[in-house]
């Protein structure tokens, strides 16, 4: 199941860049016509929260990169419900 479908209650809580045409709500649509934009510097980053608490798996995703360097991907769990402190999530 995907989790991180917005049909599956999932919502973006903030994003560090927003383009009217692409805005961060497209990672949850499900489509592979629509995407997520970003301008600037890196990092950009992009808080998404599901409808519950849920064992994930594997994570899928596709990425397009324009510049020489290609930013690392990190996952991060809250350290404690209701907290804005995050720890990395590890297999």
């Amino acid at each position: 199941m995907d989790f991180a479908l917005a049909s599956n209650g999932a919502s973006v809580m903030m994003a560090t860049a927003n383009d009217d045409n692409h805005p961060s709500e497209n990672l949850l649509d499900g489509k592979d016509d629509t995407f997520w934009t970003t301008t600037g510097l890196f990092p950009h980053e992009v808080v998404i929260k599901l409808s519950k608490r849920e064992s994930i798996s594997k994570v899928r995703g596709h990425a397009s990169f324009t510049t020489i360097r290609t930013p690392d991907v990190a996952l991060r769990s809250p350290v404690e419900r209701r907290t804005l402190q995050y720890e990395e999530c590890r297999a």
